[in-house]
C-alpha cells in the first residue's frame, strides 16, 4: 500500500530543534493521523455508529461460539452425556446473561469450548489406544 509522509517544513527556525511534525503535533494542527487504506471499519467510526458495530460484532462471535459449542456436543462419545451437554450449552446461552462486559464472556465461552474439545479428543485418543490393545491380545 501507499505510505503516509509529513510535508516537509521550510522553516526550521520557529521548530526549535524538533522535526516539522513534531512541531504541528505539539501545535495541535495534528490531532489524528490519516486513516490507512486497508484499516478496518472500527477505526473510521465514532460514537453511537462505533458502538453499534461492536455490538453487532460481539454479538455475531457469540452466534459462532454458541454454534461451534453444539457441534461440540456431536463429539460426546454417549448419547445421555450429548443431550446433557446440549441442554449446558444451551442454558448457559440462555441464563448467563452477561452483566459486564461481553467481550470477557465470550472469551470465558471460547476457554470452556476449548476445554471441551480437549476432553473429547483425549477420549477419542484413549478409545483408540484401548482398541489397539484390544486387538493386541487377540493376535497374541
Amino acid at each position: 500500500g501507499k505510505s503516509f509522509s509529513f510535508p516537509k517544513e521550510s522553516n526550521q527556525d520557529t521548530n526549535f530543534g524538533r522535526s516539522a511534525p513534531a512541531a504541528r503535533v505539539q501545535a495541535g494542527e495534528l490531532a489524528a493521523a490519516p486513516p490507512r487504506e486497508n484499516a478496518s471499519p472500527l477505526a473510521t467510526l465514532r460514537g453511537a455508529k462505533r458502538r453499534e458495530y461492536l455490538e453487532k460484532l460481539l454479538r455475531s462471535q457469540v452466534l459462532s461460539l454458541y454454534r461451534r459449542c453444539l457441534r461440540s456436543t456431536q463429539l460426546c462419545p454417549d448419547a445421555n452425556w450429548e443431550k446433557t451437554m446440549v441442554y449446558y450449552v444451551k442454558s448457559r446461552f440462555r441464563d448467563d446473561v452477561p452483566s459486564g462486559n461481553l467481550a470477557v464472556s465470550i472469551a470465558i465461552g471460547e476457554n470452556e469450548l476449548e476445554n471441551m474439545n480437549f476432553y473429547h479428543a483425549a477420549k477419542q485418543l484413549k478409545d483408540v489406544e484401548n482398541s489397539d490393545e484390544n486387538s493386541d491380545k487377540e493376535w497374541h
